[in-house]
């Protein structure tokens, strides 16, 4: 009886481990991709004319740093700062290295863990668009 008592606890810990390690986190990225298309905020269309803001609103749209927009898909998996969470701490590297990097997983290299999630994101990214998610990275600290 213990024994199947052990065993039954030990398959509830791997399922949960292997819930939080990856469904988690895909339920975090799809949920943060899925509000940020739906807010119409896409790096195609994502300009001053197509945003339509409250009138109350004093942001404009125009004043927000284009790779700021972007980093938004990051922020589930990289946090606010860059600094990690369930993907890897970023804001410690150059422009040159996360655009090198996201290049690689836009062209379906498999690199790292998470490496099919940042293969999916990064293919999305226009060339001017890597180079702006990671200009703006470098500033995060």
């Amino acid at each position: 009886m213990t024994y199947r008592n052990q065993s039954t606890l030990k398959s509830k810990s791997l399922s949960f481990r292997l819930i939080s390690t990856y469904i988690q986190p895909l339920l975090a990225l799809l949920l943060i991709s899925s509000l940020w298309v739906l807010s119409g905020c896409t790096e195609q269309n994502a300009t001053t004319e197509e945003f339509k803001l409250p009138q109350t609103s004093k942001l404009l749209i125009s004043t927000i740093n284009p790779g700021e927009r972007l980093y938004v898909t990051c922020l589930g998996c990289h946090g606010i700062k860059g600094d990690g969470g369930i993907g890897p701490r970023i804001n410690n590297q150059s422009k040159e290295e996360l655009v090198t990097k996201l290049n690689l997983y836009k062209s379906g290299e498999p690199r790292g863990v998470n490496a099919s999630v940042m293969i999916s994101m990064a293919g999305v990214l226009s060339e001017q668009g890597i180079d702006q998610v990671s200009e703006f990275i470098t500033t995060l600290k």
